[in-house]
């Protein structure tokens, strides 16, 4: 469980807000490593509250869209030959066109992050059924990864009119409307996923994190221990209410959750990044140099010590 960049930015914006009462961005998210936002509800939850699946007719595969291997670069080889997933996925696919086949291979392009194949699947699987709640929804997810929420907007709406009964749906739209600045109209479709599926922890989670953005920090600590009671292995999760306890300025309650994880070094890597934000240079030092004893090949945290070293210095 490691922070990036975007945790510094995000606690730096958190604690000024905190200070001067003003209303940060809901558009500033956590886009890489483990999320602060879920952006995609469980499995688990998507199959308890999806909408009848899709029957799809025959339809032959539409020629316009570049179905031609994907080379890894400077390889020689494809990626289709080498992920062994996305090569069942595709054996599949093969075997029998059908909505929910391509919507597996979409699948596993996303998490290759090779989204404009992801995109083109999605698409096919339009051809196939253009009332699928599914394939709109992952059309909208691709939007949002590539940066143009505005643009999925449209899509993630027609997968909830399609599917108004899909706790993923209804979470998807709630990310693209945060994204796109509509915070209050976010909470509602979050609030209405926690109504079709009461046990949806990734759904507190996201109301405590949108809590967190508009600075109310009591109600996103309560929000997030919501989440935390739900699935207490939601990291998305115990990351917001982190962020939480140190924007309320509640630090040894941030430190502790930060430390809840199965990696002592992870953990003092986390607090270190948790002093870095804060300006606290010699402490983010000396948290970084215990990730470091604890894992000597930790690249990150050495990197982030020399750093954390620099500004110290700079600082005195």
């Amino acid at each position: 469980m490691i922070f990036n960049r975007g945790f510094v930015a995000v606690i730096a914006l958190m604690l000024s807000a905190c200070a001067t009462h003003a209303r940060p961005t809901s558009s500033i998210l956590i886009r890489r490593g483990k999320p602060t936002i879920s952006y995609d509800a469980p499995e688990k939850a998507k199959a308890k509250s999806e909408s009848k699946p899709s029957r799809a007719p025959e339809a032959a595969v539409d020629p316009s869209v570049d179905r031609s291997p994907r080379l890894l670069p400077d390889s020689g080889v494809t990626v289709e030959g080498t992920d062994k997933r996305l090569g069942q996925a595709l054996t599949t696919l093969k075997a029998a066109e059908t909505v929910s086949n391509h919507l597996a291979v979409a699948a596993e392009y996303r998490r290759l992050r090779i989204l404009d194949r992801a995109f083109d699947e999605a698409t096919l699987a339009l051809k196939l059924d253009h009332r699928s709640a599914d394939a709109y929804e992952q059309r909208a997810q691709i939007w949002r990864e590539w940066g143009l929420p505005q643009r999925g907007l449209s899509e993630a709406q027609r997968a909830v009119y399609f599917a108004p009964a899909s706790a993923s749906a209804q979470n998807t739209l709630g990310t693209l409307l945060q994204s796109v600045g509509q915070p209050e109209a976010a909470r509602e479709r979050y609030m209405h996923v926690i109504e079709l599926d009461p046990a949806a922890a990734y759904a507190w989670s996201n109301l405590c994190y949108l809590s967190l953005l508009t600075g109310n920090t009591d109600r996103a600590i309560d929000e997030c221990g919501t989440a935390l009671r739900q699935d207490p292995e939601l990291l998305s999760a115990r990351n917001n209410i982190a962020l939480s306890y140190a924007a309320a300025g509640k630090m040894d309650d941030a430190r502790e959750e930060l430390s809840a994880g199965d990696s002592p070094a992870d953990a003092a890597f986390n607090i270190g990044m948790l002093y870095l934000s804060l300006g606290s240079y010699q402490l983010a030092e000396e948290s970084f140099r215990l990730a470091t004893d604890l894992r000597p090949n930790f690249s990150a945290a050495q990197t982030r010590r020399r750093q954390a070293a620099l500004l110290a210095t700079r600082k005195n």
